[in-house]
């Protein structure tokens, strides 16, 4: 009798509702979260899911962490073909130490605010998942910024698709940041087409500015605020070189002297060449031959340090 009453049509109907909304259910997807407002400051601590939904729901405790940047690499692409590459250094105060080699065969520093560098933290809120079956190689972007933790340790890259790229013309221009091997986009018109203009504009208008530090040519062998202390030791030692032009210059047509310097562990010189020869011939070059072998630095204990010493014709 109880099963007969239960198989009524009443009771059949609200149990196969019931059935009919647990199935749906298993197929609903929820509604894409939105982007909250932060601070550039606090964006990089919030975890990505956050920031924008994700391609797939995330799975057990995984978010994504973003951990605090403290290495960018830029590099922007020129006209002719070649690239002009920079590394950006988080410093105290909101400040960025900027590395360039300026066209020398040495790295040059110098310090920017970070200013330019929150916009593009900013700008990263506003990316969707891109297609599964778009592809671009990298040696095409226009602009790549790629973001380290500590310890340089690769978290994301941005590039910037080319403007006029034949095989994907639909992507003309687009931002694409690659995160844990998977691939986001933002319009050409997006926030990053403010934020990665104006860092650019920023460094190139830095290479312009005075006070660039030449850095040892074995920098990788030193902390950031070491090689900062060593390139601020060669340049008081550079300039005090002038005393040596005050009388006598070099031809102008001859181009500047080049020296290879390097010290051993105690800070003492224990080898100087001259790189470019045909300086040898004027009496001035032993002016700075002298001098530079009675320089000393302090390096770290059991490090040495080296560095190539350019000299303009009129002197330093």
């Amino acid at each position: 009798m109880p099963l007969i009453r239960l198989c009524t049509p009443r009771w059949f109907a609200i149990l196969l509702g019931g059935l009919f909304v647990v199935g749906c259910q298993q197929h609903h997807e929820p509604a894409p979260p939105q982007a909250p407002a932060m601070s550039a400051h606090k964006l990089l601590e919030q975890p990505l899911s956050a920031l924008f939904p994700p391609p797939a729901p995330l799975q057990g405790t995984s978010q994504f962490q973003l951990s605090p940047v403290h290495v960018m690499q830029v590099s922007i692409r020129r006209s002719n073909g070649s690239s002009d590459h920079f590394r950006l250094y988080r410093q105290p105060k909101h400040a960025w130490w900027v590395m360039n080699n300026r066209g020398v065969n040495s790295d040059w520093g110098h310090t920017m605010k970070g200013r330019p560098v929150r916009s593009i933290l900013a700008a990263l809120k506003s990316l969707k998942p891109a297609p599964d079956d778009f592809d671009m190689p990298p040696r095409l972007a226009q602009v790549q910024v790629s973001l380290n933790t500590k310890g340089e340790r690769f978290l994301l890259r941005i590039l910037q698709a080319p403007s006029a790229d034949q095989s994907q013309g639909i992507y003309q221009g687009q931002w694409l940041v690659y995160y844990h091997g998977a691939l986001y986009q933002q319009p050409a018109n997006g926030p990053l087409s403010r934020a990665i203009p104006q860092l650019k504009r920023s460094l190139l208008r830095l290479r312009l500015q005075r006070g660039w530090l030449q850095m040892p040519t074995n920098s990788n062998s030193f902390s950031i605020a070491m090689g900062r202390q060593l390139a601020l030791q060669f340049h008081k030692k550079r300039q005090s070189l002038r005393r040596c032009f005050l009388k006598r210059r070099f031809p102008g047509n001859i181009g500047p002297l080049k020296m290879h310097l390097s010290f051993s562990a105690d800070g003492k010189l224990a080898k100087r060449r001259i790189l470019t020869r045909k300086h040898t011939k004027h009496k001035v070059v032993w002016c700075p031959w002298w001098h530079v072998k009675q320089w000393k630095f302090s390096p770290p204990p059991g490090k040495s340090v080296s560095f190539q010493l350019v000299v303009p014709p009129r002197g330093p």
